[in-house]
């Protein structure tokens, strides 16, 4: 199978001029300006992705019906919302659309509330049917048992080419739970109009099934390094090609793993009912905690110890 390589980017294009204007100038020879050339290459993308990204508070709100049970960014919220969360339950990279939601830093997975049968959720999956228009809440790192799933999650550029060698771009954000994955494409583009009906992925190799138009593909592709490799085909076998997928830098690097909780969901027996709490928070009788956890955030900057369930309010979402 022939594998395909994505456009060389605007820096490759720099770079290179830079190895010609250092050797002509500066009279070095060839190997000189090679070498100041890729160090320049090398460095460069370092400088611009070293900024961490920025974490944010969050915490649950008290919604009309009275327990907190609505998770709000206290950055954005702020404290004089009569709706204000008690006090900040964790901190994790927000997901706001246009901003981290669009390249999150490597690593990290991203979460999603789902609202079902009048109750919200948090999920590592949006609702399905709904990905096209779901923006992740937080990021945050996935669970140790999970640590690959970093590895899957986020925004891909994809390279697809057709028998007439017609070369088609698009890109698509993955969301990751075990070896379940969902799919949201450009939505800045006519892939927009694309879903994924099934995503799986294990042993280092992701399978999914796609709809477009009046079409449907499958779309299998194995790891190498830092790319997907692998083959495009329509469901009836009339059409294939070679399929490539790789990431773009982000903007911004995962804060450091460091002073991270687990977060559970938590549920009681016979309740469709569901809480989250931290690992070392206390649980209301008759809870018990999910394993593994939904993800590892950060602890609050400054957080006071947890109260005991049923002095005030519960802290339910």
């Amino acid at each position: 199978m022939t594998e395909v390589h994505g456009p060389r980017s605007g820096r490759w294009s720099l770079c290179r001029f830079t190895i010609l204007a250092v050797g002509r100038v500066m009279g070095f020879v060839r190997w000189q300006a090679i070498v100041v050339g890729v160090l320049f290459c090398g460095i460069a993308p370092l400088r611009a992705g070293s900024t961490e990204a920025v974490l944010e508070d969050f915490g649950w709100a008290t919604d009309a019906a009275g327990p907190p049970r609505i998770l709000v960014s206290m950055t954005t919220t702020g404290e004089a919302s009569t709706n204000a969360p008690l006090r900040p339950a964790f901190r994790a990279v927000p997901g706001r659309s246009g901003q981290a939601g669009r390249t999150p830093p490597l690593g990290l997975v991203p979460l999603f509330t789902v609202e079902t049968q009048g109750r919200t959720e948090l999920r590592r999956l949006p609702a399905r049917g709904q990905e096209s228009f779901s923006d992740p809440v937080f990021f945050a790192w996935p669970p140790r048992s999970e640590s690959e799933a970093g590895q899957v999650a986020g925004r891909w550029e994809a390279l697809a080419i057709r028998e007439d060698r017609s070369r088609h771009r698009f890109a698509l954000e993955l969301a990751v739970a075990a070896d379940r994955v969902s799919a949201r494409f450009d939505p800045d583009t006519d892939y927009r109009f694309a879903y994924l009906t099934e995503g799986r992925w294990h042993n280092r190799r992701l399978d999914l099934r796609v709809e477009y138009l009046n079409d449907r593909y499958r779309l299998s592709v194995e790891r190498r390094k830092d790319r997907w490799i692998g083959t495009w085909r329509l469901d009836d076998d009339s059409a294939s090609g070679p399929l490539e997928l790789w990431r773009e830098a982000p903007a911004t690097t995962a804060p450091r793993r460091r002073n991270m909780v687990a977060l559970h969901e938590c549920r009681m027996a016979d309740s469709p009912e569901r809480i989250y709490r931290l690992a070392d928070d206390p649980l209301p009788p008759g809870w018990s905690r999910v394993s593994p956890p939904l993800c590892e955030v950060w602890r609050p900057a400054a957080r006071p110890g947890p109260r005991p369930e049923g002095s005030g309010s519960s802290g339910k979402r």
